[in-house]
């Protein structure tokens, strides 16, 4: 096996092209994952003094019901927002692929605008088509003579309520994604699967699903990471209530930041979560046993 010899002005470009990022990661990623290794092992502030407490705070998170509560939260919103998400953008994508210019590029622009907004606009779209008395949809029950619904106030409603509302500010990156994995799909291989005999469904399984499976896989991933860690539309429409039914773990975290003077317990709580979802993601890479994603 031969070597590649690089020059010296290769290496030196290299390195100044990739410092930058390496600042960056070690500034912003890097030093403040082992600061908080190392915080959720101590205990105190900077007035009290601190003091090693070893592994303590992270047994008082996991002995903490609202801990797992907030994970349960957590699940729920992702078997809420991701399945319709992937769902809904893969049939958005496969009818934009059918249209033609300019109308194509106008129903892109119409889906994406939603993710330019921030979740405070959202969350007041949200809140005032949820509104009890006056809201949007109330108003359209009330046509049809249905009873009012208290959507951010009823347990059983408030969680559904914010998904959707994340569902359709997250659909159109989504969606561009998807549609960028299927106009990747070449074109012969569904002129060969015709040629063949394939019907619509055949297509779908053997060419357009192992076609988008990469795309797919991140997406997955991706949605499943930030769905997981939803945590500004509930604290803007819900404040986490009604009883915490709709508080992920970041807004767990967020609540004993307010008043967890030592911070130990909050940055025990970070670390666990983090933990998982680096676990879940490396599961998730080995189920859909995708070579690119490994890149």
């Amino acid at each position: 096996m031969t070597k590649i010899k690089y020059k010296s002005d290769q290496v030196k470009t290299a390195i100044i092209a990739l410092l930058p990022s390496f600042v960056l990661l070690t500034t912003f990623a890097i030093i403040p994952i082992f600061l908080s290794l190392s915080s959720s092992t101590l205990e105190g502030n900077n007035y009290m003094g601190f003091k090693f407490v070893g592994f303590s705070n992270y047994l008082k998170v996991l002995t903490d019901s609202n801990f797992w509560k907030s994970f349960l939260v957590g699940f729920q919103y992702v078997l809420v927002i991701v399945p319709i998400q992937l769902v809904l953008a893969f049939f958005l994508a496969s009818l934009i692929i059918k249209l033609k210019q300019p109308l194509q590029s106008i129903i892109k622009v119409c889906i994406y605008v939603p993710c330019i907004l921030s979740g405070i606009v959202v969350g007041a779209i949200f809140m005032y088509l949820y509104e009890y008395d006056a809201g949007l949809i109330n108003t359209l029950l009330k046509i049809f003579n249905v009873d009012k619904v208290a959507w951010l106030a009823d347990p059983k409603t408030a969680l559904v309520a914010v998904g959707i509302a994340s569902i359709w500010a997250g659909l159109g990156y989504v969606t561009l994604v998807m549609l960028g994995g299927l106009l990747d799909i070449p074109k012969d291989y569904y002129e060969a699967a015709s040629l063949d005999g394939a019907n619509i469904w055949q297509k779908f399984w053997h060419v357009t699903l192992p076609g988008i499976k990469n795309v797919g896989a991140y997406l997955l991933i991706s949605c499943f990471v930030s769905t997981f860690q939803i945590f500004e539309l509930p604290f803007i429409m819900t404040g986490g209530g009604p009883l915490d039914s709709t508080m992920g773990p970041i807004g767990y975290i967020y609540q004993h930041f307010s008043y967890d003077t030592t911070l130990g317990f909050t940055y025990a709580s970070s670390v666990l979560i983090a933990l998982f979802l680096a676990v879940a993601s490396s599961l998730v890479f080995k189920l859909v046993n995708s070579s690119r994603s490994q890149e």
